[in-house]
């Protein structure tokens, strides 16, 4: 059986919270809290990299969705 973490779009997440946002429980895989202008910096590497979701597993596709895992 194959399962898939659930991913969040980069534009969605820039579209909710143009300022960043400040997260106390977390962004992608480290789980650090940041805060809006680090969430800001965090998603332009991203994009740098090519990728449209942020990824949710070290198990990614090429535009950083989750590539699905066998269980």
């Amino acid at each position: 059986m194959k399962t898939m973490h659930c991913c969040v779009s980069i534009d969605w997440f820039r579209e909710k919270y143009p300022d960043g946002g400040e997260l106390t429980g977390g962004l992608g895989r480290d789980g650090k809290s940041m805060s809006g202008q680090e969430v800001l910096d965090y998603l332009d590497g991203l994009e740098g990299r090519g990728y449209d979701y942020i990824p949710g597993c070290d198990n990614i596709d090429d535009r950083g969705h989750c590539a699905g895992h066998e269980s």
